[in-house]
């Protein structure tokens, strides 16, 4: 029976946040819920929160060009140079490796804290399991590292009845012993691609560097589980979303979630639903 819109909350938990983060920053995790509420098949509660917890420094979402952008000022005196593209090719590989080395350092600092303020999020969730029967947790990218951490520590009476992992920036390795036992009260859903750019680099070479196997393990928000049997994790169902995306992959998520959660991809499995364009 599905519960009264009152009695369920559903509880947002984004990658890279900062405490200044605000309410507007939540926006397209917000027009995705809208859709789910209005949805007739699944007829979401509206209490939706979004969870603020203490990363540190957020993540550049793009390449800054501070290269170009150097070079041109220092010439403007004697007018604007357009560069070769060899230079601009230069650039942009400066300007990456810069904001790998960034993107990297944030990581390990969000990484470290995702574990350190665990109790925090556990603690919440306990509350809100006492406040409303149905509870269920969205959470994306680094944000996935930091809810199973925080589930490590309850127990499954306590823990939310339905979690959804977008993109999770996390290594299966490191949460086997969850994954085996169960990780929500009812169901967990994987959402994977390979076409995730960012998680591919971030984990295969960045953050491993050079192994003998020439590279590092995988993050699951890239690849999904490595044993794909339906029973060898409970109540796990993988998603591979690639059929969403375009270029725009990892950052993508928020946006395309509404549209992600309302597929019957039971169905599509079988083959009797092809996936709807967006």
């Amino acid at each position: 029976m599905q519960p009264e819109k009152e009695e369920e909350a559903t509880v947002y938990v984004r990658g890279f946040m900062t405490d200044r983060e605000r309410v507007e920053d939540f926006a397209l995790w917000t027009r995705s819920h809208s859709m789910l509420v209005q949805s007739p098949k699944h007829r979401w509660g509206p209490l939706a929160l979004g969870y603020n917890w203490r990363s540190g420094q957020p993540r550049l979402n793009y390449v800054v060009p501070w290269a170009p952008i150097y070079w041109i000022t220092t010439r403007l005196p004697a007018g604007i140079v357009i560069p070769s593209p060899s230079l601009l090719a230069t650039f942009f590989l400066a300007d990456l490796s810069m904001h790998l080395v960034k993107l990297t350092y944030q990581y390990h600092k969000a990484n470290f804290r995702s574990s350190e303020y665990a109790s925090e999020l556990s603690n919440v969730l306990r509350t809100l399991r006492q406040k409303h029967p149905k509870l269920r947790v969205i959470s994306h990218s680094l944000g996935c590292h930091h809810v199973l951490k925080a589930l490590q520590l309850m127990d499954l009476s306590e823990r939310p009845d339905v979690v959804h992992l977008l993109a999770p920036a996390v290594k299966e390795s490191e949460f086997d012993g969850i994954l085996h036992r169960g990780i929500a009260r009812e169901k967990t859903f994987l959402y994977y691609t390979r076409r995730d750019i960012t998680l591919y680099i971030l984990f295969r070479y960045v953050l491993a560097g050079w192994t003998k196997l020439g590279y590092g393990e995988p993050a699951m928000g890239e690849v999904g589980v490595k044993h794909k049997s339906s029973n060898h994790y409970s109540n796990l169902v993988e998603i591979d979303t690639a059929p969403f995306f375009g270029r725009n992959v990892h950052t993508g998520y928020a946006a395309k979630f509404g549209n992600m959660a309302q597929v019957d991809f039971d169905a599509v499995e079988r083959g009797k639903l092809d996936f709807p364009s967006f």
